[in-house]
């Protein structure tokens, strides 16, 4: 039975004693059960944490675990990721392992931990090591930790198990996998179950059992397969673009320095990095930013751009191979269009376009724009016909194409009598470098790249086994994001790198559980050389013990060579 779309609770030793016979019974199909808390001290392993899993086990119930976090430090979180895997061990769960990072007591807040910085690093401490511990990871999190502590990088790189007590929930991002609908507040149906008492509830998106089984996690040993590969979409083209419509209309009448313009802003403004590093303010013009955080918390924005101005929005289009300037073009929902704000058919709009929205209706040759700030800082609607002249083209996405990308691709399998088989050695890791516009031949296991004597702009790095997130620092500039795919011809995720000479390096790999059973966890060791200089120490993944610094490289010194293994 898959369990998307199914109904489940989550409990703990606040529930007492739990009848999981009677909580399947009625027609709850999972339960995520609380490990424990704080940090690595055994007083503070959840006392009803053995007896419910043993219950689920025993009512053939599929569990999976949260872990609720009081860390205020580093020290705290890296407790608190020893005291769950200690919790853990040789037990295999079939749904994730969440972090649950709320502040529900204010203790956080009463011990100095509760701000971003604190928080996004106890995040990242605990769901990476849960995630090279073999067991799969997912973060529990609502808007308020969205919004305002927590990196977008960490928010959109997880699964997320949502809380919020309504009738629908708020939040439509790709990587919502799990929504807690109720608990002592249930707008859907009754807040407590007959014979067991008030519960929190939730329903699941993704049938966890089948994927954490066939991907080895959670101690699970990978299924063999004899496999096929197909599209298989959790999300729609149409449901995708409505979701985009959907969202911005839900900020229409926002005006300018209200709580709703300051989501939108802060939404825009999260991106790391920003748009040629530029921070919209309250009075800027915001028609742009509002369109970008509408497909930002769509969570589709890497496919689609986000900018703060027309002219800069539509030569990115053009560098996507989006833009399209046909007068004959009909739009769709969740098209974006750029066209001179006065709509009167006066203007030039070859040279006078100055204003952005989103296509939210269409109905023959009419169409329905939603847009920011319609000059009087409020969000709003326009009506506009196809080949109107005050129009300058249209950003049209590839919405098919993102919706099975945001969605992923599922394999599927015949289940096998046996198993894949142990991994006997360290994987190969590939990795290439670009040097004065030109990219290098692709080496492997430690091998050199570069040229000596001149600055590497760009690198692409995957390995045979595992996966491998990578950034760079740009000389006299900044971090840039973290990539994770291998293609040179994808700048957005196929390396990293934007064609200046880069001066750090940080590399991080992700163990498989195949892996893990055969030669145990293993860590990227890499090392870069500063142009005509010696090569600096190894560094292991992003790891600041022992003298490392995280990253090679040394600030303000350009690199022209590098070198890259992986090593327990």
């Amino acid at each position: 039975m898959s369990l998307v779309g199914k109904k489940g609770v989550d409990i703990s030793s606040n529930n007492d004693s739990v009848d999981i016979a009677k909580i399947k019974s009625v027609g709850y199909d999972f339960v995520m059960i609380r490990c424990g808390f704080g940090e690595n001290i055994t007083s503070q392993d959840d006392n009803r944490w053995e007896e419910n899993v043993r219950k689920c086990e025993a009512a053939g119930m599929p569990w999976g675990a949260y872990f609720y976090s009081y860390a205020c430090s580093e020290a705290s979180a890296k407790s608190e990721l020893e005291h769950a895997l200690r919790l853990l061990k040789g037990k295999k769960p079939t749904l994730p392992v969440a972090f649950d990072m709320e502040d529900a007591d204010g203790y956080k807040a009463r011990h100095g931990g509760w701000n971003k910085t604190n928080v996004d690093r106890a995040c990242r401490i605990f769901l990476e090591g849960i995630a090279k511990a073999g067991y799969y990871p997912m973060l529990y999190a609502g808007f308020e930790e969205m919004n305002n502590y927590i990196s977008a990088e960490v928010w959109n790189k997880y699964d997320i198990w949502f809380p919020h007590w309504a009738s629908a929930c708020g939040y439509k991002g790709k990587n919502l996998c799990m929504w807690q609908y109720g608990g002592e507040t249930n707008k859907l149906e009754s807040n407590s179950i007959p014979g067991v008492g008030v519960i929190d509830k939730n329903i699941c998106y993704k049938d966890y059992p089948a994927i954490i089984k066939q991907g080895g996690y959670n101690g699970w040993a990978k299924t063999g397969s004899t496999a096929t590969t197909t599209a298989k979409a959790t999300v729609t083209e149409a449901q995708l673009r409505q979701n985009v419509a959907d969202i911005i209309n839900s900020w229409l009448g926002a005006k300018e320095g209200d709580s709703v313009h300051a989501e939108i802003l802060r939404i825009y403004n999260a991106q790391n990095p920003l748009p040629v590093g530029y921070k919209m303010q309250v009075h800027d013009a915001w028609c742009a930013a509002t369109v970008s955080a509408a497909w930002l918390k769509a969570g589709i924005a890497q496919y689609t751009g986000t900018e703060c101005g027309c002219g800069r929005f539509r030569d990115d289009a053009i560098k996507r191979g989006i833009w399209v300037e046909d007068d004959a073009y009909k739009p769709k929902i969740g098209d974006a269009v750029i066209y001179y704000w006065s709509d009167n058919g006066v203007g030039d709009c070859k040279t006078g376009a100055d204003h952005i929205g989103l296509v939210t209706a269409v109905s023959g040759n009419t169409f329905t724009v939603t847009e920011g700030n319609t000059g009087n800082g409020i969000v709003g609607k326009r009506t506009m016909q196809v080949n109107g002249r005050y129009i300058r083209g249209f950003i049209a996405p590839n919405y098919a194409e993102i919706a099975k990308k945001v969605s992923g691709v599922v394999t599927v399998t015949k289940p096998s009598t046996t198993t894949t088989p142990t991994a006997t050695s360290i994987p190969d890791i590939f990795y290439r470098v670009r040097v004065a516009g030109h990219w290098q031949a692709q080496v492997k296991n430690g091998a050199t790249a570069g040229i000596r004597g001149k600055a590497i702009t760009d690198i692409a790095i995957k390995a045979a086994k595992g996966s491998v997130k990578y950034r760079v620092h740009i000389k006299g500039g900044r971090w840039l994001p973290f990539v994770t795919d291998y293609d040179v011809n994808d700048a957005k995720n196929g390396y990293a790198g934007m064609g200046y000479s880069i001066d750090l390096v940080e590399v991080y790999y992700f163990t498989p559980a195949d892996v893990v059973k055969g030669v145990g966890y293993l860590r990227a060791k890499y090392r870069v050389s500063p142009t005509n200089g010696s090569f600096y120490a190894y560094q292991y993944d992003n790891e600041t013990k022992n003298g490392q610094d995280g990253y090679a490289g040394y600030t303000g010194k350009a690199i022209n060579q590098f070198q890259l293994t992986l090593s327990k």
